[in-house]
């Protein structure tokens, strides 16, 4: 399995959720708990382009949309977010 399959895979438990992107409690400890399980996995070297590709690929399967839309600024700010956590976890030796 490719890792941005295994990043799918994993962060399906957050993003399915309608209001994924939200900073509702519930939806940030989805988010946690995903890359949690995404580090624990491939380890936390995941750079922000492969945050980017899996989170566009799963927005577009899991909350498609008709119109011709640039989704990349809605995942912009959870792809950085997820790269600092990995690089904090990276230059602490920590994986979760």
């Amino acid at each position: 399995m490719s890792a941005t399959e295994t990043l799918k895979r994993h962060l399906t438990r957050w993003m399915q959720v309608s209001t994924w992107d939200t900073l509702h409690p519930l939806d940030q400890q989805r988010f946690h708990r995903a890359l949690a399980a995404c580090f624990d996995e491939l380890g936390p070297g995941i750079d922000y382009d492969q945050f980017e590709t899996a989170m566009l690929e799963l927005l577009t399967e899991l909350h498609p949309t008709g119109q011709p839309v640039d989704r990349s600024e809605r995942i912009r700010p959870w792809a950085m977010r997820a790269e600092a956590i990995g690089s904090y976890l990276f230059d602490n030796d920590r994986r979760s």
